[in-house]
């Protein structure tokens, strides 16, 4: 071999053993491309070669791994901050190293301290996680003959995972930390750091710390410590695709980097933003880094008709909702909405259904409140703080959920972030139900397909507001699993007050937007009084002949308001012999008012109109107009009966216990001379304070001496007030 070629295989060989990398390997899961937190794949990292072995616990190494594709972590696993609420994830998570089983010899052990590799920072809501070694790689490994230290190699490799459970974490570790105790299962030497990873403030009182093969009992060791270390991935606003798009488009990767000790607000930054990097160290990362490959589905969702509903924006006094309520107008509605995601999803616990009134509009959900006027929480306890939670509880009208499987909470919840000051109540624009599942299961399951939900919604706006239109944009998010529980015994999940869930065998439920919907409610209206009164006239003759000539009768129609509203709509219906249909629109009639008409033939007009009887030259002429289509002829060529309706109407107060009493009689007669007369008919009936079906009357009018101020009765019998009827009314 010539000198050229050897030279060749030199640098070859020098090229290999100078660049070697830490071998990554991953598993690979499938991802809803927009799941909330979708469940990545595993990620061991396994060390050949002495690539940490600047690292100690003066100088760490920090290891960065970044996400791609705008992938987000979805939940906090340690953040050493004092604005992370939940305590016990500002303690680090120490993560176990160990010598890869058969190789090496089988007496050598890892000589790795505990706390040697932790996880220092992984927050929510951030695209990278941090690892921080503190023990130089140079003195991992120590052989058995002769008792030395050194650094892995080839032969003698170092492993640690991410991404697993708490249980497989213990699978992977235990027995390998339990070498030389003689337990069974467990090598000879001690092969790993820890039995599996766990956090910095449960370490201290642990049986691990200061663990010695030779004296400690393997029974001591609690599997209650152990701690999950899941990719739980937030791709809700990513650019990843499905499958068969491109793997450069359809793969979550992660991008792995090392920092020298430089690197500085790792474990306190309040954001990964105020993190200052070191030097890039020389380790490197083989390329196997997919931990995530996209799916995609479709899922469906269909509505039941529904009418609209609406309310009159009046002052309605004494609704029953509590002391500041008057003025609070609401309006009621429900529909049926049928979701479907298939089998491969589901609608499971935590699945959930919002609803958003416009960001300008002054209407919304109520916030409840107990008998002292305090807001309640999300768990059912009165606040008593003078800060508001993010989340309380609406009343029940407010947001009512039903399912044909599983139940949703009797109180919904409303937002604190966008709320409406409505005279006094508390509104918000925002409003959510989450669902529970079927709670006779345990633990609660929901269903594996489709759901059928009943929506009832109550929205509210105070009475001075203008009329609007009520529109509600619903968006209905489907969760993919009902428990993140590990059901491997010992691995309880450690579910309490003080740590929360650390065991966890799966992510936090992924959401999808299952279905989209724009509700159109229903609307706020004017507010227009029910204090209406109607009363007919059976019989009116015709007026002019079919060839326009005047036959020579006239009608006075005359009547009173005699009922406790004024009456700022009156109307005449005009319904001739053949159903021909005409209106004529009066003025409006005070209260204790009475007015004359005299409908007749006008020669100055050549028409049929109804001119004031209190000024017959100079006063109004009405003429009515015709209603039924293609009529051509004249109004008064036929006979006719006739309705006056009559409505009074306020527009900031209701007149709910107002009632209207409308009266009248009409004068028949022809040419100079009074053919008869006859009162009218009432013809509704209304509630006890309105008239029901007839005309007041005098009790024993036969018998009545008029230089006596008697009482006069309406129709249920009832003294009209003596202010009402003094000077109103023609005895």
């Amino acid at each position: 071999m010539n000198l050229k070629k050897l030279l060749f295989v030199a640098l070859l060989a020098a090229g290999s053993m100078v660049f070697a990398d830490v071998d990554l390997s991953t598993t690979i899961r499938d991802v809803y491309i927009r799941g909330t937190c979708e469940q990545a794949g595993v990620i061991n990292m396994t060390v050949d070669g002495d690539d940490f072995s600047d690292a100690s616990s003066t100088t760490p190494v920090y290891i960065r791994l970044r996400l791609d594709h705008g992938a987000l972590l979805c939940r906090t696993l340690v953040w050493d901050h004092p604005n992370n609420p939940v305590l016990f994830t500002r303690s680090e998570i120490y993560v176990p190293m160990r010598l890869e089983e058969g190789e090496g010899n089988f007496l050598d052990s890892l000589d790795v301290s505990p706390e040697a590799l932790a996880i220092v920072r992984w927050k929510a809501g951030e695209p990278e996680l941090w690892m921080r070694v503190t023990q130089s790689s140079t003195t991992w490994i120590e052989d058995n003959l002769p008792e030395t230290a050194n650094a892995p190699n080839p032969n003698r490799r170092v492993s640690w995972s991410i991404g697993v459970s708490a249980s497989r974490s213990a699978a992977d570790n235990e027995d390998l930390f339990l070498g030389g105790t003689g337990a069974v299962g467990a090598p000879p030497a001690r092969r790993a750091s820890l039995p599996f990873a766990l956090r910095e403030d449960l370490y201290s009182d642990s049986s691990i710390n200061g663990w010695d093969p030779t004296t400690s009992d393997p029974n001591s060791i609690d599997d209650g410590e152990a701690v999950s270390t899941l990719l739980c991935v937030d791709l809700s606003s990513s650019n990843l695709q499905a499958l068969p798009a491109p793997q450069e488009d359809s793969a979550l990767n992660f991008d792995p980097i090392s920092f020298d000790d430089q690197t500085a607000n790792v474990e306190t930054g309040a954001s990964f933003n105020n993190i200052t990097l070191g030097q890039q160290t020389s380790a490197a990362f083989s390329d196997d880094r997919i931990i995530a490959r996209g799916f995609d589905f479709g899922c469906t969702g269909a509505v039941d008709k529904f009418l609209p509903s609406f309310a009159p924006l009046c002052l309605l006094v004494g609704q029953g909702q509590g002391a500041t309520d008057e003025g609070l107008v609401c309006v009621d509605n429900a529909l049926t909405v049928r979701i479907g995601c298939g089998s491969q999803w589901g609608f499971h616990v935590g699945s959930r259904v919002e609803l958003r009134t416009p960001s300008s509009s002054n209407y919304g959900f109520l916030f409840s409140v107990d008998q002292n006027g305090r807001f309640i929480d999300t768990n059912g306890a009165p606040i008593t703080g003078g800060t508001l939670p993010a989340w309380m509880q609406l009343t029940a009208a407010s947001l009512s959920v039903s399912a044909n499987v599983g139940t949703f909470p009797l109180n919904s919840q409303g937002s604190n972030s966008t709320t409406i000051d409505a005279g006094g109540n508390l509104l918000t624009r925002y409003a959510r139900a989450i669902y529970s599942g079927d709670t006779t299961q345990t633990p609660p399951a929901g269903v594996s397909d489709s759901i059928t939900l009943g929506i009832s919604a109550t929205v509210c706006q105070w009475y001075q507001e203008d009329p609007t239109d009520i529109v509600i944009d619903m968006d209905f998010y489907a969760t993919n699993r009902d428990s993140v529980l590990d059901d491997e015994p010992g691995f309880d999940g450690r579910l309490d007050d003080i740590t929360g869930v650390d065991q966890e065998a799966f992510c936090n439920p992924s959401a999808r937007l299952a279905f989209e919907y724009e509700w159109a409610f229903g609307g706020f209206t004017a507010c227009q009084s029910t204090a209406c009164a109607d009363i007919f006239f059976q019989y009116v003759p015709k007026t002019i002949n079919a060839d326009g000539s005047a036959t020579g009768f006239w009608s006075g129609v005359s009547y009173v308001n005699h009922g406790r509203a004024d009456l700022d709509t009156v109307i005449g219906n005009i319904y001739e012999a053949d159903g021909t249909h005409w209106r004529v629109t009066f003025p409006e009639l005070p209260i204790r008012n009475q007015k004359t008409w005299l409908m007749a033939f006008d020669e100055g007009s050549q028409a049929v109109v109804f001119a004031d009887a209190a000024d017959l030259d100079n006063g109004d002429k009405l003429t009515p107009e015709v209603q039924t289509d293609g009529v051509l002829r004249d109004f008064g060529t036929l006979r006719s009966s006739m309705f006056i309706n009559a409505c009074g109407t306020e527009g900031d107060l209701s007149l709910r216990g107002v009632s209207a009493d409308l009266d009248g009689y009409l004068l028949i007669g022809k040419d100079d001379v009074i053919n008869g007369a006859y009162a009218a008919r009432n013809t509704d009936d209304h509630d006890d304070e309105a008239q029901t079906g007839d005309l007041p009357v005098l009790r024993s009018k036969s018998g009545l001496d008029f230089g006596q101020s008697l009482p006069y009765l309406n129709h249920n019998g009832q003294e009209l007030a003596k202010d009402i009827t003094d000077g109103q009314i023609n005895r």
